[in-house]
């Protein structure tokens, strides 16, 4: 939820929903850890995923037609279908992996193999979301820096 924190927009009930869906996805997540349990695990962990890549979107939306984030958003393009190609692969496979779990629980070396793509997903996530973040606050100083050097 960081461009909640880097951004301005006015928000809306739209916006205040997801993190509540995502507390309560997490609470299941907490349910289901037991082995017996991987397959519907991954699925409610895709639908964190889901819910998370289309808040953000939401969100990017919203903020990019307030002026006060130009400095951010005049260096980025819109968003197209291709930039959520990585995400649509992580749900993707998370569903892939938990249906094969649900239909072969006791195939321990899938297990292993859905817990190392889950893995990779969250770090991927994890570092695009800090790619994002650290790009918008250098935006933001070097605007900053230049408002104070022109004064």
């Amino acid at each position: 939820m960081s461009p909640m924190l880097r951004f301005h927009w006015l928000p809306s009930l739209e916006d205040t929903l997801p993190p509540f869906l995502i507390g309560l996805l997490e609470f299941a997540l907490i349910d289901l850890t037991h082995p017996s349990l991987a397959g519907p695990w991954l699925f409610v962990l895709a639908m964190v995923f889901t819910t998370a890549v289309f808040t953000s979107h939401t969100i990017s939306r919203r903020a990019r037609s307030d002026p006060a984030n130009d400095y951010f958003f005049s260096q980025q393009d819109s968003a197209a279908p291709t930039d959520y190609r990585e995400s649509g692969i992580t749900i993707a496979s998370l569903v892939l992996l938990g249906t094969l779990l649900w239909v072969f629980p006791h195939a321990y070396w899938l297990a292993s193999l859905a817990l190392l793509v889950t893995l990779t997903g969250m770090s991927y996530q994890y570092l695009e979301a800090r790619r994002f973040w650290l790009h918008s606050i250098k935006d933001a100083s070097s605007i900053e820096n230049d408002h104070s050097s022109s004064e």
